[in-house]
């Protein structure tokens, strides 16, 4: 039960942390839509907002979207910071990185020990 509210909270942050941050680059543009970067927004943001979409209706699509979204997220955002420090931009680059990671690595855990389990069912 717990564990689906955990995933939809994850799901939740992490698309605000994405708007957030398409938000942030769109401001430094100068609010200039041909220079806004609207693969960012679909790549960093949309997997989210379809996991909280598909979550009532479809649990084990969302739980498997998390996963399939999380993982790529968390590995990205590691492998960044790894190898070039990516947190040194912006300050939306700090707020992606040290609350985005630890939020998707709960939020993937949490879909994973769901769709292991089976305990899906909670009353919404």
């Amino acid at each position: 039960m717990t564990r689906i509210k955990t995933v939809r909270t994850a799901a939740v942050v992490l698309l605000a942390l994405g708007t957030l941050k398409y938000l942030a680059i769109l401001i430094d543009a100068g609010f200039d839509l041909s220079q806004a970067p609207f693969a960012f927004l679909l790549v960093f943001a949309l997997p989210f907002g379809l996991v909280l979409l598909l979550l009532p209706r479809l649990r084990r699509t969302g739980l498997g979207l998390m996963l399939l979204t999380g993982v790529p997220f968390v590995a990205f955002l590691v492998g960044n910071v790894v190898q070039n420090g990516f947190a040194k931009e912006e300050w939306a680059d700090y707020l992606v990185v040290y609350a985005g990671a630890p939020v998707a690595v709960v939020g993937v855990i949490a879909a994973a020990r769901c769709l292991l389990t089976g305990r899906q069912q909670v009353a919404s």
